[in-house]
């Protein structure tokens, strides 16, 4: 089975978006594999897993048992539609992140609740395709 990359086509605030992945990284068909087998593991990383996991995430931080990042977008309709491109994105992998937005910043936090609130490779991989995203 394969992961859809183009999403859909539309406007918000005015704006054409195009909801495409254009993921280079080898990281988002490891995702989508996963998504699609169901082997997305829910153990919890160490916190040397996590730190060798964002030396590929820049601008991401690990902090209160959860990976996050602040993003900085253009306006407000920029960053509506980053997150809802993100969202179609964590309803195709079935990991909901915590998001926090004011004008045009947004705020992701990453963990997994089936693994005690703790980080996991789904949230890692999850990061990944956010980084795709903007």
């Amino acid at each position: 089975m394969s992961f859809d990359r183009s999403i859909s086509t539309g406007i918000v605030g005015g704006y054409e978006t195009r909801l495409i992945f254009e993921i280079t990284s080898r990281a988002f068909d490891l995702f989508a594999g996963r998504l699609h087998t169901g082997m997305i593991m829910s153990s919890a990383l160490t916190e040397s897993e996590i730190g060798t996991a964002l030396d590929a995430l820049p601008g991401w931080a690990f902090a209160d048992d959860k990976i996050s990042k602040s993003f900085k977008l253009k306006d407000f309709s920029a960053a509506l539609g980053f997150i809802v491109r993100i969202g179609i994105a964590a309803e195709k992998a079935d990991h909901h992140p915590e998001l926090f937005n004011i004008y045009n910043k947004v705020e992701i936090s990453l963990n997994t609740h089936d693994a005690g609130s703790k980080v996991t490779q789904k949230d890692i991989d999850l990061a990944l395709v956010i980084e795709g995203l903007v």
